[in-house]
Order: structure tokens, then sequence, then C-alpha cells
């Protein structure tokens, strides 16, 4: 699905560069839709306050991405970017995706996490074209459900509250209840392994109001289009494989293993965090793979409509953890500029923040810095005991990560075949 974003252009022209002759289509169509809301975007710098900027030229900038699309998208994003002469339009779609296929109508990518990344990067240095990285911010992969399933998890003993930070109440809703929990990994996988069902006495879901007779398992989007979904089969190797990540004949052993737990897990709809917080999430997807920035944004925009968090919907750390990196891959000299705005620029960063995003340090991307957890502080809903110590479930390398994910998914490999 194709998001445009909300076109503020300054009302002089709209540039796009970086074009080619195989993107010539797809640079008039964008044309077109600039040039047809001109007159909107007149009236949208008025309201913004960005209408006495001087008139320069406006660079019309087209990213695809996944779930970084909700901050690229975000309005607030948007008015900032046009302070700096830059309008985007985004296609959704999934890192995979976007990895396996071509590339020539985008002028950046962000990738949700490394792997997909990685696959950008090898096959644009191999065709010798521009390609620069950037690493702006991070966020854990994480599994979110509800109040009653995290009850009957905490009573197998697969999930323990985390300890609260902070100030007493840190962590706990109105009525005292944890936000956050860890999860064992290997506890978990033991229970889908034995199929374990929400009814059995360990879980017993009735005890807690609902009524669900089906397996324990975890639903994550498809490998074959997603990071999430191939950091998850990563995830589960690493622990089926002894903690560590698997290589040469283990790599088989491992895959074939993974292959019926996902087949059993069936895929959530394309959108699964926006199903988790629908009103009839909880009978769809109980139990989903996530990233914490979508939690986080979630509850503080609860939070500021309702004055509390909500209670019903928590989030489960695995442990071992694992850091999802989104990649900025500038594919031509001004989406590298736009690149170095996002990693720079204070009131970006001031938004990505406050969008749940884990910002990495400017000087050095081995270090996360504290403003998240000071932010959420402030805000009233306490930060999660997690940090970079908490992650340890490392990806194999890329070619081994693509053949699994082939062996487990039966997807298309990087060139698309």
């Amino acid at each position: 699905m194709t998001t445009q974003s909300r076109v503020t252009e300054e009302p002089f022209l709209a540039v796009r560069t970086g074009s080619s002759p195989a993107r010539s289509t797809s640079s008039r169509v964008t044309a077109a839709i600039l040039g047809l809301l001109a007159l909107a975007g007149v009236l949208t710098l008025a309201v913004s306050g960005n209408l006495t900027l001087p008139f320069k030229q406006v660079v019309a900038l087209e990213g695809g991405m996944g779930a970084q699309a909700d901050f690229f998208a975000d309005p607030e994003i948007e008015r900032i970017l046009m302070k700096h002469h830059l309008t985007l339009v985004i296609t959704r779609t999934g890192s995979r995706v976007v990895a396996v296929n071509d590339l020539d109508r985008y002028d950046f990518l962000v990738t949700s996490g490394q792997p997909a990344g990685d696959l950008v990067q090898q096959r644009r240095q191999q065709a010798d074209q521009f390609v620069k990285v950037s690493r702006p911010f991070v966020t854990p992969l994480v599994f979110a459900t509800y109040r009653p399933y995290a009850r009957a998890l905490e009573r197998a003993g697969i999930i323990t509250a985390q300890p609260a930070a902070g100030r007493p109440s840190s962590g706990r809703t109105a009525v005292g209840q944890p936000l956050y929990y860890t999860l064992q990994v290997d506890a978990f996988l033991a229970a889908v392994n034995r199929r374990a069902r929400w009814s059995d006495p360990e879980f017993d879901i009735s005890a807690f109001g609902v009524r669900n007779g089906n397996e324990v398992l975890a639903q994550t989007s498809d490998p074959c289009t997603s990071n999430r979904g191939q950091s998850y089969i990563g995830l589960l190797a690493y622990v089926l494989n002894g903690n560590q990540a698997p290589v040469g004949p283990m790599v088989d052993r491992v895959s074939a293993l993974i292959k019926p737990i996902l087949a059993r897990e069936g895929m959530p709809p394309a959108d699964g965090f926006g199903t988790f917080i629908d009103k009839e999430g909880a009978a769809i997807a109980p139990l989903i793979v996530s990233y914490e920035h979508e939690y986080l944004a979630y509850q503080l925009d609860y939070r500021a409509e309702h004055g509390h968090p909500d209670d019903e919907r928590v989030l489960l750390y695995p442990t071992p953890g694992q850091i999802s990196v989104p990649q900025f891959l500038a594919l031509n000299p001004a989406a590298e500029r736009l690149a170095g705005l996002v990693s720079t620029d204070p009131e970006l960063r001031k938004r990505a923040v406050q969008l749940g995003m884990r910002l990495l340090d400017r000087h050095s991307q081995d270090r996360q810095t504290q403003e998240l957890p000071a932010f959420l502080a402030a805000q009233g809903l306490a930060p999660p005991s997690f940090t970079a110590d908490s992650s340890g479930a490392l990806l194999p390398p890329l070619s081994v990560l693509e053949q699994m994910t082939q062996a487990v998914a039966g997807c298309k490999n990087a060139t698309g075949s």
C-alpha cells in the first residue's frame, strides 16, 4: 500500500533529484501529484507557519519502508522537513520486499533491521551504484499481548513482571498492574513444541475471563516480506541452537525445527500492530511479535487522551533479547542530505523520541542515549527495564539468515529468483 505524505511544498517548484531513465515514469507521476496538490501545499504552509519561508526549490524524495513509516509520514516530521525544503512520498511495504525487488524508483530506503539493509547494500555495491548507510535509532524486538494472556503466561512460569523503575508506581498501571514483562524464550518454545493450549491447566486462560482452546503461539509477519518476521526466525534459531547463531550443518537442522512452528502460527494481517490495538484484536491475534516503539507511541497517545496507560495491553521483552537496528539507505546525494538531517537535526531527533524511538549517540553509534527513558518518565509513563545489555540473540551471517528464511518460508532470494 502506498501512502502519500501530506504535501506541504512551497509554491515555487518541487524538484526530484537523482532520477535515472529507468525512473522517468515514476518521476512524472510524482511530479504530477505534487503539481496537483500545489494549492493545498500553500494552504498547509500557511497553517504550519512555513509560508513566510523564502521561496526555494523543494526537493521531493521517494522512499520505501516498513514500520519506520510511522516516523517519516508523521505530520510533525513533514512540517520539520519542509523547513529544510524537503517533501517525501512514502511507500509503506515490508523491508524484505524492498530489499529483493527493483530499487530504481526510490531515492532512499529505510529497512526495519540489518538483514534487509545488508541485502540492499550488497546489491548496490555489486552493481557499483551509490549507497550510503546510516543508523539514527534502534528499537527492540518484543512480544505484545493482552492482560489475561499475560496472566496465563505468568501462571505457567514463562514470563515475569519487570521490577519497577524510578518512582514506586513506575511501570504499573493505575490499578497497580505491570505494563512490562520479561519472557523466557526457551520456556515459551518448550510450550510451543509440546503444542500446549491456552486452555491447558498450566495456563488456564478461562481463570482470567477468556475462553480460548487454541495453541500457545506468537504471530509474526511474513518472513518473506518483513524484517520482524525474518528477525523472529533469527531469534528462534539462536535459542534452538543452544544460544548461538547456527552455522554449517546446524542451519538445516534448526530450519527444520522452525518451519512447523511458523506454519502453525499463521500470519496476522499486514498491519499486525494496528490489529493489536483494534477493539477486536484479542480475538484475532492475542500474542504478536512487534517493535517496542509501536507500543510506546501507542501508550503515550493513549495516556495523553485518557490520563492513564492502557491497562489491558502489555509488552513482553524476550530474553535473550534482540535489538532491531533500522538502516537508512540513501541511494543518491539528495537522500544522503536527508539522512544527515535525521541523524543530527535536534527537532527531528526530539520527535523520534516522542514516537518511541531509542536514539543512537551521534558520535558513537554503539551507544544508546537516555533520551527515551527520560521522556517516558516525564510523561508519566515509566520506561521499561531494558538496556543494550538486555540483548544477546545474535543474528547469523546474512547468507545463513537468507538460507534459513527461504527454507522456513519458501520465499525468493535476494536476486529476485
